[in-house]
């Protein structure tokens, strides 16, 4: 099932398109204002413009939609303020996706094993949505970093190469 999955997303290259991440990033975070408000988390956006990027935004939107929804879903349980940043940057040459919650944070063990297919810190995750990202990231040459602080949250970053980028907009 993990090869089936990682396969459809490494063969996705003919449904590349030039993406503007900005509207690209605007139109995820409308599909997760229903959960975000159910959850009491507020939503910061901050993106760069003119970030274009080749990409299949199918899977740009599943990745971007699965870190925002897993932040989610770990700060559910907070009492302290639910807070979701979302934001676009260019370094490097390169363009990044940063996913930054409020919550409780990720043990330095389990951050070894978040991106293992199966493997979820969730009573009732399956653990496909990480390894999902991850495969859709590499599937641009691309990759996810993670830091986490335990009671202060998690930063996600989607990193694209510059060979994904169209330079000529930036």
């Amino acid at each position: 099932m993990v090869s089936h999955t990682k396969s459809y997303f490494t063969r996705g290259a003919e449904k590349r398109a030039e993406i503007d991440l900005k509207q690209l990033v605007r139109d995820t975070l409308q599909l997760i204002e229903t959960e975000a408000a159910r959850h009491k988390v507020e939503i910061s956006v901050e993106l760069a413009p003119n970030l274009k990027i080749q990409c299949d935004p199918v899977q740009i939107q599943q990745a971007v939609v699965n870190l925002c929804i897993n932040a989610i879903q770990a700060m559910s349980d907070s009492s302290h303020n639910r807070h979701l940043q979302v934001k676009t940057t260019h370094k490097d040459g390169g363009v990044t996706i940063t996913v930054e919650d409020s919550g409780p944070g990720i043990e330095s063990a389990a951050i070894q094993q978040i991106f293992d297919p199966f493997y979820s810190t969730k009573n009732d995750g399956m653990g496909m949505g990480l390894a999902i990202s991850q495969a859709c990231a590499e599937a641009h040459g691309g990759r996810i970093n993670v830091s986490s602080t335990l009671g202060a949250g998690t930063r996600f970053e989607l990193v694209f190469p510059s060979s994904q980028v169209i330079s000529d907009h930036i």
